[in-house]
């Protein structure tokens, strides 16, 4: 408890020394924090919100500054280089930065141009993000991680963690400690952005245009050729050297698409490699290519990975992402939906995995009963032959001392009712519902007498027992409240600012 209380000093020392740093001192990029995080929704765990802010009066640089989880994956980048040109992303000061991933814009509306920056998530079942136990950090070009928030349980269902505001006008959020600066709040929406993006900005002392480089007309352009991955074959059985392959199909009727300047990106998030085509390599028009992992020097993970085509460093078609692929199973592009197919098709067209034909049950043919014999017949309710019985045939007497049963129709012995039975033992009585002779059983005895029972008052505590309990319960409330004085005011706080609302 004293390392906790000198760490809070400590803190609150820091906090006061940095306040007094001028702004030509203190680093800006270092006030971008995280002030809302949604790891899930009433649309599944795909609806992800990350809000970021600039807490500082200048405007911070992000260009290639990602989000990063705990798995090390960077699944939203603010990428700076688009083709042959730079963009620059910009976060005015005390200003507002939203990622948000394709089903959250889905499901909330505002359009993808209301946020930020908008990913797609780098699990299609799970998301980027856990909810139930997962870390994000907000990471640098170089590697710095600038804003971080780490839990190991979950916020309930449709909440999301959100920083402790304690004042406005500029917005300024609690910064004491990571535990004590997040609540589990209600799922608000997203607010403006304050990110400015400028592609090939202009250098000071430079002319925005070269005059050696000839204008080319729009209708003289060149078009980037679409080819489109249409199957990834990742787990097949045995070993995967040569066997593992992914299918390309040029959907032109008339061009032949040379792969020059095509590469093939292999990976997910940060962990991804480009791959040449081999030298010459074109497919012809409505044809497809198969390019496996001895043509090509690649590995398919079984688990989660992920195929893009890029032309010229932009990519072409859509990221194909795959999970849990089972042996010798295809996934595929079949009738514009990605699924697994157990029918592998290299150079042809996808076949979807055949329905299974259940064989139809043996269907039983009633036969008649076989006859009864003459001296038989069938009973009504068991179906069974019975024997018929012979009333005229003659049955034999009992013995003496017998009787015929009524019921059976066999002889049993006469109950004697005169008959006496013998006496029993010495130590023993005949038991009135069996009739039968049972030991005698004694009472125990003791050699005390049987003590009065002490009443309820008696026990009942002394007065300066209350006392002492009192004593206690005031002394352990008062430390209570000095050992958490600091967390009581931030409480105090938070209660005031939302009345004042």
């Amino acid at each position: 408890m004293l390392k906790k209380m000198l760490g809070l000093v400590l803190g609150l020392v820091v906090l006061a020394g940095s306040a007094c740093v001028t702004p030509t001192h203190a680093s800006s990029a270092s006030r971008v924090i995280m002030t809302y995080i949604q790891a899930g929704g009433a649309a599944g765990a795909k609806e992800e919100l990350i809000v970021l802010y600039n807490s500082s009066s200048e405007p911070v640089d992000l260009t290639d500054w990602c989000l990063v989880n705990k798995s090390e994956i960077a699944f939203a980048c603010l990428a700076g280089d688009s083709g042959d040109s730079s963009t620059t992303y910009m976060l005015q000061p005390y200003g507002y930065l939203s990622i948000a991933s394709e089903a959250y814009v889905q499901t909330h509306g505002y359009g993808r141009d209301y946020y930020s920056h908008v990913y797609t998530v780098t699990n299609q079942s799970s998301g980027s993000i856990v909810g139930g136990a997962d870390s994000i950090s907000f990471v640098t070009g170089t590697g710095d991680i600038i804003a971080n928030k780490s839990w190991a349980s979950g916020a309930s269902t449709n909440k999301a963690w959100v920083r402790l505001k304690v004042a406005t006008d500029p917005d300024t959020y609690s910064a004491i400690d990571e535990v004590l600066d997040w609540q589990v709040g209600s799922i608000v929406d997203p607010p403006t952005s304050s990110l400015m993006v400028a592609t090939s900005p202009v250098i000071p002392g430079e002319s925005p245009e070269n005059p050696d480089t000839p204008e080319v007309p729009e209708s003289e352009t060149p078009s980037t050729p679409l080819l489109l991955l249409s199957e990834i074959f990742p787990n097949p059985a045995g070993s995967d050297t040569g066997g593992e392959y992914i299918e390309i199909y040029n959907p032109s009727h008339t061009e032949t698409v040379s792969l020059t300047d095509f590469l093939l990106r292999i990976g997910i998030g940060v962990r991804t490699k480009d791959y040449s085509f081999p030298q010459q390599s074109s497919i012809a028009p409505q044809a497809y290519a198969i390019y496996s992992n001895g043509d090509i020097s690649f590995g398919l993970v079984n688990t989660a990975g992920a195929a893009q085509l890029l032309y010229r460093g932009v990519a072409v078609g859509d990221l194909v992402e795959y999970a849990t692929a089972k042996d010798d199973e295809a996934w595929a592009l079949i009738g514009g939906i990605w699924q697994y197919t157990t029918i592998p098709t290299p150079g042809l067209a996808n076949l979807p995995t055949p329905p299974t034909i259940l064989a139809p049950a043996a269907i039983k043919v009633a036969t008649a009963p076989k006859a009864c014999a003459s001296n038989q017949f069938r009973n009504p309710e068991t179906g069974r032959c019975k024997r018929i019985d012979d009333s005229g045939a003659s049955i034999a007497a009992c013995k003496v001392g017998q009787e015929r049963n009524p019921e059976t129709k066999r002889c049993r012995s006469i109950a004697t009712a005169t008959s006496t039975p013998a006496p029993c033992k010495e130590g023993q009585e005949r038991n009135p519902e069996t009739n039968r002779c049972r030991g005698i059983v004694k009472m125990s005895s003791a050699d005390y007498k049987v003590q009065s029972v002490q009443s309820d008052a008696d026990n009942q505590p002394s007065w300066y027992y209350w006392a002492a309990m009192a004593g206690v319960v005031v002394m352990v409330l008062g430390y209570a409240v000095w050992e958490w004085r600091e967390e009581l005011h931030i409480g105090w706080t938070r209660l005031r600012n939302l009345v004042r609302k």
